[in-house]
């Protein structure tokens, strides 16, 4: 079925050159929609083909018998029967004409009966969706760059959760490939690493804050020193081949000029996930304290203060955790996703999410159009879609003019509608044989590049402004 109730039949082939790599496209036939009358609009100029056309794909009108008055071909003429069959073969007409009817009828009447998969879950009536503010803090030091990512929730439920990522966790970073989130705040700012994270979880965030050592500092000079629980010594190696004590195990006095550095210090020995586990009980100490001198009336979303004081006011029930990751090895302790446990952390994250079926939608985006720098911008737009887009690639062509959302399951077309409603262009259609790699492949058009220019250049105006 198509968007507006449609009826879908073949129309021909989706095509992607063959690859080495698995998980691209293969050939496979397409359902486009056939529109009927009744003021309904015209059916949308669609692209052409992937790849090279491999033949035609028959119409379901070719397998029933042509009409008696349709033009006969060319040929022999055919022996004439006995005037005794002369009723047979009429009647044998009649009955594959009939065959044919009903099986069109029928089919019909499955595609009418389908149950639709739809973008978001229906919920029970009366029962409101979950909706939470969420804002992501990165600790850079000195030299600007990020040693330390902290995610927080502020469920309406009254709920809220902190979750902590490692700074050399490796992740698809829109525009630029696998790299660690590091690399990506020094190649695009914090802009950039918190896209990434946004586009690994599917979770907009509401805050995004830098935190340099001056705003550390400035966060923690109201309860100067900080009563801090500090889980292991903290130490380093001298000049002299010495072991300096800087930071004791057990209670800690925490002077608001030494956070940042606490912070961001390692150890000797220590990995990148024991730190954050200092980070946590500094945030744990930090809001403890805060709690008795929070604002009267809050807007945490608006206000990133109102928000640490909204969170600070939960003090006592925010769950605490570190994202579960992978140690993929390299001397900085590169980490990788342990996508066992994403879908849990995106759910405490947006806890309306836990409505649905599908948490998360895995994207292919194949550049049709030959422009480079698309993945960025189209990771934000389709977002919004619950959609991450886990891997870039060029199309067989680069002369696409409509953008194609290709699905390859049943109950993956809402998902798809809804990724082309957030493109706001394209069409979508399906893959008969499936792929487990994604679930959804974008093939850009043109359509879909002139949309991204003009939000971009909207973007830097704004900016600029």
């Amino acid at each position: 079925m198509s968007d507006d109730g449609q009826h879908l039949e073949p129309a021909g082939l989706f095509d992607q050159e063959a690859r080495d790599e698995g998980g691209y496209l293969t050939d496979a036939r397409v359902r486009l929609p056939r529109f009927g009358t009744g003021g309904r609009r015209p059916p949308p100029k669609t692209s052409l083909p992937l790849g090279k056309a491999r033949g035609s794909i028959a119409t379901r009108s070719d397998s029933v018998a042509r009409h008696p008055s349709s033009k006969p071909q060319p040929g022999p003429r055919p022996i004439e029967a006995p005037n005794r069959g002369g009723i047979v073969v009429p009647l044998l007409i009649l009955l594959v004409s009939l065959a044919g009817l009903a099986y069109v009828g029928y089919d019909r009447y499955l595609a009418d009966s389908a149950v639709e998969p739809t973008a978001e879950p229906a919920l029970a009536a009366g029962v409101a969706t979950p909706e939470a503010t969420t804002a992501l803090f990165v600790q850079t030091d000195g030299s600007g760059a990020s040693v330390g990512f902290t995610m927080i929730s502020l469920h309406d439920s009254g709920e809220a959760a902190m979750v902590f990522v490692p700074a050399s966790l490796m992740i698809e970073v829109p525009g630029i490939g696998l790299d660690t989130l590091v690399s990506a705040t020094r190649l695009g700012g914090i802009d950039l690493s918190s896209l990434a994270l946004e586009n690994l979880l599917t979770v907009g965030f509401d805050h995004v804050v830098e935190l340099t050592p001056a705003d550390l500092t400035e966060l923690t000079r109201t309860f100067d020193p900080l009563l801090v629980e500090n889980p292991r010594r903290l130490d380093r190696a001298t000049d002299r081949d010495r072991v300096e004590v800087l930071y004791p195990a057990g209670a800690l006095l925490l002077e608001a000029s030494q956070a940042a550095d606490y912070l961001a210090r390692r150890s000797i020995g220590e990995t990148e996930l024991q730190r954050l586990v200092r980070h946590q009980e500094f945030w744990v100490s930090l809001l403890d304290a805060r709690s008795a001198v929070v604002a009267d009336e809050l807007d945490v979303a608006d206000n990133v203060d109102d928000f640490l004081d909204g969170l600070a006011t939960r003090a006592d029930s925010v769950e605490y955790r570190i994202l579960e990751v992978d140690l993929i090895g390299g001397d900085g302790d590169l980490y990788g996703i342990d996508r066992d446990y994403l879908d849990d952390v995106i759910v405490r994250l947006d806890p309306g999410r836990s409505e649905g079926d599908v948490i998360r939608t895995r994207v292919q985006l194949l550049n049709g159009v030959g422009i480079p720098g698309l993945a960025a911008p189209i990771a934000r737009l389709i977002n919004p879609a619950y959609a991450s887009v886990e891997l870039v690639d060029n199309a067989a062509r680069f002369d696409h003019d409509v953008t194609q959302v290709v699905y390859y399951r049943d109950e993956q077309r809402g998902a798809a509608v809804a990724i082309r409603d957030a493109l706001g262009v394209g069409d979508v259609v399906k893959q008969i044989e499936p792929i487990d790699v994604v679930d959804i492949t974008v093939v850009v058009g043109s359509d879909l590049a002139s949309v991204v220019a003009i939000e971009t250049t909207a973007a830097e105006v704004i900016e600029a402004g």
